[in-house]
């Protein structure tokens, strides 16, 4: 049975605060409530992505980050908070004559720890989807808000692969899976992390999903697999079969305005006609497509 709304948002709320600031998942959750289904496709795309698909899951969380960064002893509360916020956490074990490096749970890129910092952490990982909501969400409160194309291209791809991945989580195997006791939201986060991190691949057998569980498991603190319920977040979601304009999104790249927010319509606005034929391309290129998660298509 469907979740109402506020239930919805608090599930949201809960889930982005495990590895995003009280303040970042409160005006994502702002966001996703007043906004149109291409901001909720976006932010919930990039909550499962951030969340799942992390090449450090033992530092997902937030307040493991910011224990790690004080137990060094390098940084005060308000730095180790600043830089836990930004992704980051310090690896105490670096190689030989190697001085400590802050490095990002999300993506491993290593910044020198006397120069850590969410600007730091952006040049030397541009594309790292944890910064990349973190900053589209800080500009939604801004007077030049960053919505590229960039962006809309994920929204295009984020359609493709939630729907695969919503078909996935309601498998025959995967309801197998689930008589063999394991808590639902264990089974599905740890399914979601298989097709974040392999091109949208899931196994169709019951034992080979139970193993999953078995290798997924110990990597995160057991907390986070056991907040987010993945099929709660996705099942309000508009994603509808076929090719991109048949959802509504091909509306952001012909100037169909009229199906948008007020919001989005005033950002594509700021693209030019080169960027939106761009941008056109890859929604309507390959409908037919695996689903891959941003990034690995």
């Amino acid at each position: 049975m469907a979740e109402s709304l506020p239930e919805l948002t608090e599930q949201l709320k809960s889930s982005l605060e495990l590895h995003y600031s009280p303040e970042i998942a409160t005006k994502a959750v702002e966001l996703y409530k007043r906004s149109g289904e291409e901001y909720k496709v976006y932010i919930v795309g990039c909550l499962i992505l951030t969340l799942t698909a992390s090449v450090k899951p033992e530092y997902t969380l937030l307040s493991r980050r910011k224990s790690n960064l004080l137990q060094s002893q390098l940084y005060s509360i308000e730095q180790a908070s600043e830089l836990a916020e930004s992704g980051l956490y310090l690896d105490d074990q670096p190689r030989p004559q190697q001085q400590h490096r802050l490095v990002c749970f999300h993506c491993s890129a290593k910044i020198p720890h006397q120069s850590g910092s969410l600007s730091a952490h952006r040049q030397a990982s541009p594309g790292c989807y944890f910064v990349r909501f973190f900053d589209f969400i800080k500009s939604m409160g801004s007077a030049d808000p960053s919505f590229t194309e960039s962006v809309i291209r994920d929204i295009g791809r984020y359609v493709k692969a939630l729907r695969k991945l919503k078909t996935d989580l309601c498998s025959q195997g995967m309801a197998i899976a689930m008589t063999y006791g394991f808590d639902n939201k264990l089974l599905t986060f740890c399914t979601a992390r298989h097709f974040m991190r392999n091109s949208g691949r899931v196994p169709d057998r019951a034992g080979d999903l139970i193993q999953l569980v078995h290798s997924i498991q110990p990597l995160f603190h057991e907390s986070v697999p056991l907040t987010v319920d993945i099929l709660a977040l996705l099942e309000p979601l508009k994603l509808l079969p076929g090719r991109p304009e048949s959802s509504g999104y091909h509306s952001v790249v012909v100037g169909q305005y009229d199906r948008l927010s007020g919001s989005m319509q005033s950002r594509v606005h700021s693209l030019t006609h080169a960027q939106l034929q761009a941008i056109q391309s890859v929604l309507t290129s390959n409908p037919s497509a695996s689903g891959a998660p941003p990034g690995q298509s």
